[in-house]
C-alpha cells in the first residue's frame, strides 16, 4: 500500500510492486508528466464510467456550487483545461451514477 496512485505506478517502475490500479486520469497525467511512465505498460482496462460526484452538505445549494463549478471550468484557458483534463462538468442523475457497477475484487 503506497498511499497514491502516483507513489503506486512509482513502486511498479522501481521494482518495489509488480502491478497497481490506476485511474484514467491519473495514468494519463502520469504518462504526459512523469518520466517513470515509460518503464510502465498497461495490461489491461475496464469500461469508462463517470468520474466522482461533487458533494455537498444537504443544507448547501448544489445548484449554486455546480454553476460555480462550471464557470470556473470554462474561465480556464484551453491549455489550462488541457492540462488539467477538465472540459466542463455534467449533471447526472443519482440513478445514472448508481446504475455503473462496481467491479468485482480481482480474488472474487
Amino acid at each position: 500500500m503506497t498511499g497514491g496512485h502516483l507513489n503506486s505506478a512509482k513502486a511498479v517502475a522501481e521494482g518495489r510492486a509488480d502491478i497497481a490500479a490506476i485511474d484514467a486520469l491519473t495514468w494519463k497525467m502520469i504518462k504526459r508528466w512523469d518520466g517513470f511512465a515509460q518503464d510502465l505498460r498497461e495490461v489491461a482496462t475496464t469500461t469508462p464510467t463517470p468520474a466522482l460526484p461533487m458533494i455537498t452538505a444537504k443544507a448547501n445549494d448544489a445548484h449554486f456550487y455546480r454553476l460555480a463549478l462550471c464557470d470556473a471550468a470554462a474561465a480556464l484557458s484551453v491549455s489550462d483545461r488541457f492540462d488539467l483534463c477538465l472540459n466542463t462538468y455534467v449533471q447526472i442523475s443519482s440513478e445514472t451514477y448508481l446504475a455503473v457497477p462496481t467491479p468485482s475484487r480481482p480474488d472474487e
